[in-house]
């Protein structure tokens, strides 16, 4: 029954090459972390590489989103939404090269990652998505992957338009301090002024139809979708924090160390603050005698480890980015303390989590 895709399974010319252990969920549920985490720290400043970063990311959304098994049923129901955001970044992405502003700059490297994640997750699509037989759960799963890429453009696409916005924002000021204000559109969008008014609403019109795919507050629910093996033990993070030991260490002494800082900083603080869920929990369901020391004393490291991140992050360019290795054994740390403490799309109650096997063996 199944020869003939056991022997596109075993093609080493189409074997994925890729030391990430992540699944395509996991991968997807970054790329959605990474846009979130964008849209808090997004500036001004950065407005010219979002812009010419933004068609990648869609084409790298296009192509997971065409590489993912398609339903049974109207085609338009599953492919207008990322069509129509296509069809939007391809006029972007045309109108960057005839525009004076936003001015030739290299693409924001924050959606670089997340377009490379993407195309990380449809490469591991397209390889093995044919050869797995579609169940319910199965079409609930691929649900929650379409609503977490709709999501993920939708935070960045308002991401980009927020940084508009700020950059429109100091324009309209900088004007009316020398009494020299300048024109507002028609439709009064706030500080959409020359020359960001026509990519303001470009990105708008892209953040819209990225929403609707998971308006009315379909999103949690389609979320809950997502299927998840429950872990056995807690080995995978076991070999996660062994991975990051090495690679942390190799980050902190390799001449481009300053690089690695805020990923460094964080990793830790989630580390940290995963622990402290863990012992909370383990305390809760009797497995571990109260102590009055360990839980402060996690805290306390959570929040210096935390303090520290931000001040790095201060610090540091927003196109500077991490070490690969070290990007992939963060990416495992997020993914194996995640299985552990996640239910679904929201964290598990203590309940969950002391009835699991990280606190088994606590």
């Amino acid at each position: 029954m199944y020869a003939t895709a056991d022997v596109e399974l075993f093609d080493l010319g189409r074997l994925t090459h890729t030391t990430d252990q992540r699944s395509v969920g996991e991968l997807l549920f970054d790329v959605d972390r990474h846009a979130r985490l964008l849209l808090i720290d997004v500036t001004e400043d950065d407005v010219a590489q979002l812009l010419h970063a933004w068609p990648a990311l869609v084409s790298a959304a296009v192509n997971l989103w065409r590489a993912l098994p398609r339903l049974a049923g109207p085609v338009a129901v599953t492919t207008t939404p990322i069509e129509r955001v296509a069809q939007i970044s391809d006029s972007i992405s045309r109108r960057l090269t005839t525009s004076s502003w936003p001015p030739p700059t290299a693409p924001d490297p924050r959606l670089g990652d997340m377009a490379h994640t993407l195309d990380q997750a449809a490469s591991l699509v397209e390889r093995f998505a044919d050869h797995v037989p579609l169940s319910d759960a199965g079409r609930e799963d691929l649900d929650a992957a379409r609503a977490r890429i709709m999501h993920s453009l939708y935070v960045a696409a308002h991401a980009v338009t927020v940084s508009l916005v700020q950059h429109g924002r100091t324009r309209h000021d900088q004007a009316s301090a020398n009494r020299r204000p300048l024109a507002r559109p028609a439709d009064q969008t706030p500080y959409a002024v020359a020359p960001t008014t026509e990519w303001v609403r470009r990105m708008a019109a892209a953040e819209a139809a990225a929403a609707g795919f998971a308006a009315h507050g379909r999103l949690p629910a389609l979320l809950n979708g997502e299927q998840r093996v429950p872990p056995a033990d807690t080995s995978r993070l076991t070999r996660a924090l062994a991975r990051w030991d090495v690679q942390a260490h190799r980050g902190l002494v390799c001449p481009g160390w300053r690089d690695n800082m805020v990923l460094i900083t964080r990793t830790q603080a989630l580390i940290a603050a995963t622990a402290m869920v863990l012992v909370d929990a383990a305390a809760a369901g009797g497995k571990l005698d109260p102590s009055p020391r360990l839980g402060p004393a996690l805290g306390r490291a959570g929040a210096a480890w935390s303090d520290l991140g931000s001040r790095w992050d201060d610090l540091t360019p927003v196109n500077v980015r991490p070490s690969p290795q070290l990007l992939v054994a963060a990416g495992e740390i997020r993914a194996a303390t995640r299985e552990l403490i996640h239910d679904g799309a929201t964290m598990a109650c203590q309940d969950t989590i002391a009835s699991g096997p990280a606190t088994t063996r606590a």
